[in-house]
């Protein structure tokens, strides 16, 4: 998993977002990377959020420790978290390759894109 504990944004027309995290497999440090983002549009504010990505095949791992960077939605297809009525992750989401989870301090966000974010490798 690729875990992004604190990604800043802020926009006011142009916004743009960046976080420093951590690949993580079977819980021990595997690397470092930053995720960065633009977007133009009506917007006004900051934010801090968690994005935690789940790499659910070897091909998404091997993809994110053998590139320079890959793109969300470009080069690697993520599917943000749907959770159901009833708390669980549903069908559609749990069989992509990359499932993502972006947390604010309410908790889990619904209706969020990542389209665009660039997550790229920082140092061994």
């Amino acid at each position: 998993m690729l875990v992004f504990p604190g990604v800043l944004g802020a926009s006011f027309i142009v916004g743009a977002s960046h976080g420093e995290g951590e690949l993580l497999i079977d819980g021990a440090k595997a690397g470092y990377y930053t995720t960065t983002s633009g977007s133009i549009g009506f917007q006004a504010g900051a934010q801090s959020q968690a994005v935690v990505y789940l790499l659910m095949t070897d091909k998404a791992l091997n993809r994110v420790r053998s590139d320079n960077g890959w793109s969300v939605g470009a080069s690697a297809g993520v599917a943000v978290a749907d959770i159901g009525a009833n708390g669980q992750i549903t069908n559609n989401t749990a069989n992509q390759e990359v499932i993502a989870f972006v947390m604010n301090n309410q908790g889990l966000q619904g209706g969020v894109s990542l389209e665009g974010a660039k997550i790229s490798k920082e140092r061994p």
